[in-house]
């Protein structure tokens, strides 16, 4: 890359750079806490979300320097100690071993990580209380700077790979959740370690990968193999991939009995249909995305009115007790597939009537997506 090239690299507007990045626009406010300026993070999440389960997280957030040895990495410890100092593949990451996380290849020894910063995590929802305004208060107070980031994802949102497989092919997308649902890895069969939070540590992520990758194998190895016999048939999964990978892929489910009629079934709903190469490849694209939240009812007019009330009533409550905040953000995610296109116009209006009403029209308004791309706030 020439100087000329390196000056465009560094003109890109901020979304256009975390669109480069792995975690995408997801990553916006990990800078924000590493520049020390926010250590407190309260986030809102709706009910049919699992990624992180309620309660308080405290964790550092820095930043890996890639392809140091130890001399190199000693040397840095010295000479980083501020943005200036960072080479250019120097990437943000957590000391938290969480599944949120380390799907995104985002976690490291905090050892390992520069200019670190701690960060309070609260992940709570929010629900109808009768008879009862008190708000419990975390850790904030009059006076103190805060900023409001509201999410439409968070009234109605769509796992894009799920979505795309119930357009495609119900009846596999139906099977291929059976598998998942029913496998040791589902939330609703993961067993909570001591402090009653899920098992996070990377030998337990490390198994979740190799379940994936054994489930790749046994699909695979099994397009147009028997297809013509029934889902019940012994005979489709005596030939899956091997017998060692049936084995090593059973000890996910309750009995091998049970994996091996779940897979079957998937395996012959794939078969089925005209294009299973196709069918087979998006099934494989969503196994390490199947988890992400999908709201089956997301479109639903009294749900999305009843949890526009309920954050109405939650900013309020926020107002009573501390100042104004000093930046407001919306993100609307239409393009990537997560919130529902036939939705997200008129949430994005009716999430701005509540904003204007709560702050008397002194909000200045400007978007940065579709012909507004690249738009900066006016001087």
């Amino acid at each position: 890359m020439d100087a000329g090239d390196g000056e465009e690299e560094r003109r890109l507007d901020l979304y256009e750079l975390l669109d480069l990045t792995p975690s995408g626009i997801a990553e916006w406010i990990m800078p924000l806490v590493l520049a020390a300026n926010l250590n407190k993070i309260e986030w809102i999440k709706p009910s049919f979300s699992s990624q992180i389960s309620e309660g308080n997280y405290r964790y550092a957030v820095g930043v890996k320097c890639q392809n140091l040895d130890d001399s190199d990495e000693n040397a840095a410890q010295n000479n980083i100690t501020t943005y200036l100092d960072l080479p250019v593949d120097a990437k943000v990451k957590v000391d938290f071993n969480h599944p949120y996380y380390l799907d995104d290849d985002s976690v490291e020894p905090s050892s390992e990580l520069f200019l670190k910063q701690n960060l309070e995590l609260r992940v709570t929802e929010l629900r109808p209380v009768f008879g009862c305004d008190r708000e419990e208060k975390f850790g904030r107070g009059q006076g103190d700077l805060w900023m409001l980031d509201i999410c439409l994802d968070y009234f109605a949102c769509y796992n894009p790979y799920i979505s795309d497989l119930e357009s495609r092919n119900f009846l596999v997308t139906r099977a291929f959740l059976n598998v998942m649902e029913n496998s040791k890895f589902s939330t609703n069969n993961t067993m909570p370690t001591e402090n009653n939070q899920p098992d996070t540590s990377l030998e337990y992520q490390t198994e979740i990968i190799l379940f994936y990758k054994l489930l790749e194998q046994v699909l695979t190895s099994n397009l147009k193999k028997n297809s013509e016999r029934p889902p019940e048939s012994d005979g489709i999964l005596s030939e899956i991939h091997s017998a060692k990978t049936l084995n090593e892929i059973s000890r996910y489910f309750e009995t091998p009995e049970q994996a091996k009629r779940l897979i079957q079934s998937l395996v012959f709903e794939i078969n089925k249909d005209n294009d299973s190469d196709q069918l087979c490849s998006m099934v494989i694209e969503a196994i390490p995305n199947w988890s992400m939240p999908h709201d089956r009812c997301g479109t639903a007019t009294e749900k999305i009115n009843e949890s526009l009330g309920l954050v109405e009533k939650h900013i309020r409550q926020h107002l009573r007790d501390k100042d104004e905040p000093f930046l407001i953000t919306v993100a609307r995610s239409t393009d990537d597939g997560f919130c529902p296109p036939e939705v997200v116009e008129i949430l994005q209006h009716k999430v701005l009537d509540i904003l204007h009403r709560l702050f008397c029209d002194r909000l200045l308004h400007v978007r940065d997506y579709g012909e507004w791309e690249g738009s900066v706030i006016p001087k």
